[in-house]
């Protein structure tokens, strides 16, 4: 249940108990659980309470936990699908994570966009002047309490995509100008016919389809 709110959406807890395959009852006890651990908020709104992950850094920790889980057997082919989906592009809650998402990291530090200090990156002013193209308001940004910009470690790839106030900024750009687009059920994303031009001129990246097995940087 608490991985379906990683995306940033707010659902009831009906809602919740069909994801978690559980009965009204068991969902409210483990929805009641979870809020006295700080792990999701509630809110209500009329007659309806919502529930939501009480803070990004939940979303960080189920990220990197998942390094460590398991893998889901897979069963069926409808699985096997969305699990590739999953991989190729997804939110990692708010910023792009995914092979995508990675590979997105890549061009921006092959191109000198940004510079990797161990867990930091930092802008550089061709970093400021291509980023801008592409919507983001880096001042706007840069007043926000929320760290500018980080590394998360993408939980398939096992490789670094870009987080923080940027990561999630960058990634609005890209729903925005229509590049991206959300592949439901859950935080898959895809790229959209008009967005595999603009994101190969634009990143230097060169995709045929998001469900392609793997991204090439054309540089």
């Amino acid at each position: 249940m608490v991985q379906a709110l990683v995306e940033g959406q707010k659902l009831t807890a009906g809602e919740l108990a069909l994801v978690g395959r559980v009965g009204p009852s068991a969902a409210s006890e483990h929805l009641g659980a979870l809020v006295k651990g700080n792990l999701i908020s509630v809110k209500r709104r009329g007659r309806h309470r919502y529930y939501e992950l009480s803070s990004r850094r939940v979303a960080t920790a189920l990220e990197a936990f998942a390094e460590i889980c398991p893998p889901v057997k897979v069963t069926s082919l409808r699985q096997a699908t969305r699990t590739l989906a999953f991989r190729n592009a997804r939110t990692c809650y708010d910023h792009l994570a995914g092979r995508l998402g990675v590979a997105v990291f890549d061009a921006m530090l092959l191109q000198r966009w940004v510079v990797q200090y161990s867990t930091d990156v930092e802008l550089t002013e061709k970093g400021v002047r291509a980023l801008q193209s592409t919507g983001v308001d880096l001042g706007q940004l840069r007043r926000k309490t929320r760290a500018f910009a980080r590394l998360c470690i993408d939980s398939t790839e096992q490789r670094p995509h870009l987080g923080g106030a940027l990561g999630a900024a960058l990634t609005s750009a890209l729903f925005d100008r229509g590049w991206i687009r959300r592949q439901p059920p859950g935080r898959g994303v895809m790229i959209t016919p008009s967005g595999e031009a603009a994101m190969a001129e634009a990143f230097g990246l060169s995709t045929s389809a998001v469900a392609a097995p793997s991204f090439r940087l054309g540089l």
